[in-house]
């Protein structure tokens, strides 16, 4: 992805900010300086804002510096957006309707974009069962049949199912990355120091105690309570289970396939089960968010202050981010100011649209105590977020299941090459049982493993979604093997 692509994609967080700002009273400058200053979490076209501010420094009054900005930026929105911002504001005065009006058409580019997204997952979805499962099956008929003929050499076959498949199927994991989905890319800050600049970050008596005690908390969870830390860490799990697997593979030495069977479960299993849960809590997370902050909204508009807002959401006990925020609640009874328990929140919980609601909440606490415009436009964002995504993982989960039954389009095949076709020609000497059998089983099992990866990225939109789907491929295919084992001695 290129730059302007990258600026274009976080355009729309851009222009929220900006315009949660403004409306919380701040002017031009200050709400274009804050949000320089946050690019971390904002992205790149927040980055690209950073010109217009060396320019003020120079001398240049803020509409200048958005119009030189407007004639040098690399994307042609962010071009017209800043010149329509310079000149709404010295028009008018006021930004907020400029704002409003282009974050609307912003959301809607997205939902256009998006549904592109799912008819070129369509497209792939076909191209996968065409080059990675006909394909392959293709070529393994057509080399038994040259086999037959002539003297066709296993080595051109070996390298076609066991090194351009997988290739392939790298290339494709690649190619069905969503070119316009950059809010996920970059992996949350989970540092105090990375969310917000250390001069930003206001220090109290409690802020060094506090902090150290979340460390020795957390180095303490580790030992009480491991499950709940391989849950927020899955790769953990790795360092335990990848030499697990290697230990199980070596009882095994009758079969290579089969050995690489059992270190992928052993390795992949655990690995799978605490993905899967980390997935589901960050899920449940991210369905509580926009509540919690439409709760904190109602209650800061009916003059509460944001602390006292706090406490009162901590009395929902329903709530998966209960422990969270009566964590936050716990702290504010202590002494310590509500932004930096905001950053503590940001840290624990660690995903990447926290960090953002977080630095916007305090960077608009600068400019006014009334706060609840930035918490319902953050509710409204959660809100359109969880139904974009959940009209993704509803339309992408068909595609899953499309690549289950091509994987047992692929088994079916095999096992009808294995007990007919290729039994036949063998008892006959025209072809080698033995090779052509660990050709088809080995190359069975690489398609579970590239096939699993593809169910993930497919389905879940992250190639790690698809190590379960490895596992429950490789037992299939153990299963298969078992019966086709059978099918001989019977």
């Amino acid at each position: 992805m290129n730059k302007e692509q990258k600026i274009d994609a976080s355009l729309f967080d851009a222009v929220q900010y900006l315009r949660i700002l403004h409306q919380c009273g701040a002017d031009q400058y200050d709400a274009v300086t804050s949000l320089v200053q946050h690019a971390e979490t904002a992205g790149d076209a927040a980055q690209a804002f950073s010109q217009a501010v060396s320019d003020t420094k120079l001398g240049y009054s803020m509409y200048d510096a958005l119009m030189r900005m407007g004639e040098t930026a690399p994307s042609k929105k962010l071009r017209n957006f800043a010149a329509g911002y310079a000149k709404a504001v010295r028009a008018t005065g006021s930004a907020d309707t400029f704002l409003a009006e282009t974050a609307e058409s912003l959301a809607e580019e997205q939902e256009i974009d998006r549904k592109k997204y799912l008819e070129s997952l369509n497209v792939a979805g076909e191209i996968y069962l065409i080059l990675f499962t006909a394909a392959p099956l293709f070529a393994v008929i057509a080399g038994m049949v040259l086999s037959m003929i002539a003297d066709f050499p296993l080595s051109w076959l070996e390298f076609l199912l066991y090194a351009v498949f997988p290739a392939g199927t790298l290339a494709f994991l690649l190619l069905t990355d969503n070119p316009k989905d950059m809010r996920n890319v970059k992996k949350p800050q989970a540092n105090l120091k990375e969310v917000f600049p250390v001069s930003s970050v206001t220090k109290t008596p409690y802020t060094p105690y506090l902090l150290r005690y979340d460390r020795k908390m957390r180095r303490q969870a580790i030992l009480r309570h491991p499950i709940h830390f391989l849950t927020e860490k899955p790769a953990a799990v790795l360092l335990l289970s990848i030499p697990a697997g290697f230990a199980a593979s070596l009882l095994i030495s009758a079969m290579p396939t089969l050995q690489a069977a059992v270190f992928v479960l052993t390795a992949g299993i655990p690995y799978a089960v605490f993905i899967s849960r980390n997935q589901r809590i960050r899920r449940q997370y991210s369905e509580a968010l926009p509540g919690f902050w439409r709760t904190l909204g109602s209650a800061v508009s009916r003059g509460m202050t944001l602390a006292d807002a706090v406490s009162f959401a901590a009395e929902d006990t329903a709530s998966p981010l209960k422990k969270e925020i009566s964590c936050m609640a716990g702290e504010i009874r202590l002494g310590e100011l509500c932004r930096n328990t905001l950053v503590h929140f940001a840290n624990r919980v660690q995903q990447i649209p926290v960090n953002r609601a977080v630095v916007l909440i305090s960077e608009s606490l600068r400019f006014s105590a009334d706060v609840s415009p930035a918490l319902f436009s953050l509710a409204e964002e959660g809100r359109r977020s969880l139904l974009t995504a959940e009209a993704l993982r509803s339309g992408m989960s068909l595609y899953s299941a499309v690549i289950y039954l091509g994987y047992g389009v692929y088994l079916f095949v095999t096992g009808i090459l294995l007990t007919v076709f290729l039994d036949t020609a063998a008892s006959s000497g025209t072809l080698n049982y033995t090779a052509f059998s660990t050709i088809l089983l080995t190359a069975a099992l690489l398609h579970a493993i590239c096939s699993g990866l593809a169910a993930g990225k497919l389905g879940e939109g992250t190639a790690s979604a698809g190590v379960k789907h490895i596992c429950i491929m490789t037992v299939v295919w153990v299963v298969f093997c078992i019966g086709m084992k059978l099918t001989e001695l019977l």
